[in-house]
């Protein structure tokens, strides 16, 4: 699909449509303009070197809910994915080009992490370590990821961030990070209970002290 005027390829609503081995490239706009669609599949697509718009614009407007696949898709530039639905925009194999977000739609699968955004009780980030984010790994898995500077105020106890509704697990969860200022890196516990408060769960570490979290939870059981 070439449009040197406009869209390549521009759905709104399309339901339970597989679409297998299409390419869309040089298009004016956008080469993929994608609206809602629940059950939709988009398997081996390509979406290339869009004049002034994305390779693919992937949006779940306000009330969307369903999942759409995409498998072993390629772009060129850019995946961007908007709106205000709290649907599912699941990748399989991702191909080439960069993730871009904004809105409430979950990305699965996507190598996207989503920083967490104003942590709570004077806790911080680490400079230097990896930046406090998380992400679905899949539909049923979370990831989280990130280096914490402990407070001057910690307690047990403590939260430090809370996840969205759709990053919360059923049942609560506990873990371990390293506090790298202890020589060994010792194990320090945390809590993620099921409204998805991230906590402190220890009384080891110290004030200014870098924490590591690295760890992939279940959010179904």
């Amino acid at each position: 699909m070439d449009s040197k005027n406009g869209y390549g390829i521009f759905t709104v609503g399309l339901a339970d449509t597989w679409w297998v081995n299409t390419k869309a490239s040089g298009n004016h706009l956008d080469n993929w303009h994608i609206t809602n669609g629940s059950g939709s599949r988009y398997i081996s697509c390509k979406g290339e070197t869009s004049i002034t718009g994305k390779d693919w614009a992937i949006i779940g407007f306000t009330g969307f809910t369903g999942t759409v696949t995409f498998d072993n898709c390629n772009a060129t530039n850019t995946f961007d994915i908007s709106g205000a639905g709290t649907g599912f925009f699941r990748f399989i194999n991702p191909i080439g080009g960069v993730f871009t977000s904004a809105g409430s739609n979950i990305l699965i699968g996507a190598p996207l992490w989503i920083p967490m955004g104003g942590l709570s009780n004077g806790w911080t980030a680490a400079a230097g370590r990896s930046a406090p984010s998380y992400r679905l790994k899949s539909p049923v898995d979370l990831q989280i990821i990130g280096g914490f500077i402990a407070p001057a105020g910690i307690v047990t106890g403590q939260t430090i961030f809370t996840l969205p509704n759709a990053y919360q697990p059923n049942l609560g969860k506990s873990f371990s990070g390293r506090d790298l200022n202890v020589t060994a890196g010792i194990s320090v516990q945390f809590f993620l209970d099921n409204s998805g408060n991230l906590k402190y769960q220890d009384s080891i570490v110290a004030p200014g002290d870098i924490i590591d979290i690295s760890t992939l939870q279940p959010l179904d059981i």
